[in-house]
């Protein structure tokens, strides 16, 4: 599969429907003035300038340019003092034992090798430091479009079925990824609602979300332009049965959120 260039579509509208989750990661993590705060996978910066906010020193990290961009004049505009910076999960801009506070929204869950980022993240946090992390519970709505459009893309594309994916919202998995540098998991769920008009506006509403972008892009490429139809019909399929509202469309999903400390 093709990988996620996070920073092709507009990220931005997702992100303004994920800010309550970033809201809630905050809140979690306590931030307090004085503290080093790190924002891992900081997109658009929903969670970043929520950490600026309280006064913390705050640096938010991507890998993508253009999100790092949006970011960075979302800060601008609200007159906060963050600083930006390129890498990822598995290659931290950081200095060993400096950072108090780390952070990833719905991004360490997309790292590549789960095992290096665990290793980076713990490599840069000192040893009084903490994680708060969040991942998706994955048989929520989108979660089932999500697979849904990778399915037909890999077959249409003719790629092997991949392993599966690490279970980020587990946490005794996260508690084994994270256990030989002396951390210690506490994790709670939280419910995140998507709204629209129809079920029909709900997934076009994301038609820009950089995953659905980069599958079009890939059977485009094929020459299979015909199987974004036929995700679009089967998606919408999927949420027509998830709808919890029947005058309009609202399906819930949930995700985790896990607090790691040495």
């Amino acid at each position: 599969m093709t990988a996620i260039d996070w920073g092709v579509g507009r990220y931005e509208t997702t992100a303004q429907t994920l800010l309550p989750a970033a809201e809630t990661a905050v809140a979690v993590a306590a931030v307090a003035v004085g503290d080093r705060v790190v924002d891992i996978g900081c997109g658009t910066g929903n969670a970043t300038l929520l950490a600026g906010a309280t006064g913390a020193d705050v640096i938010g990290v991507d890998p993508a340019p253009r999100l790092l961009e949006v970011a960075r004049a979302r800060a601008e505009a609200g007159g906060l003092s963050i600083e930006f910076r390129s890498g990822s999960a598995a290659d931290l801009p950081f200095d060993d034992g400096s950072v108090d506070v780390a952070m990833s929204v719905f991004a360490v869950i997309f790292a590549p090798d789960p095992a290096a980022a665990a290793a980076e993240i713990a490599r840069v946090l000192a040893s009084s430091g903490r994680l708060i992390l969040t991942a998706w519970v994955p048989d929520g709505a989108f979660g089932e479009v999500t697979r849904l459009s990778m399915r037909i893309v890999r077959e249409t594309l003719g790629l092997a079925e991949p392993p599966p994916p690490f279970a980020w919202h587990e946490q005794e998995a996260v508690a084994v990824l994270f256990a030989p540098y002396g951390f210690a998991v506490s994790s709670t769920t939280h419910p995140i609602v998507f709204t629209g008009a129809t079920p029909d506006a709900v997934y076009d509403d994301g038609a820009d979300n950089p995953i659905a972008v980069t599958h079009r892009a890939a059977l485009e490429s094929a020459g299979r332009g015909e199987q974004i139809d036929r995700i679009r019909t089967e998606a919408i399929e999927i949420l027509h049965r998830r709808n919890e509202d029947p005058t309009a469309c609202r399906v819930t999903s949930y995700y985790a959120v896990h607090v790691l400390q040495r």
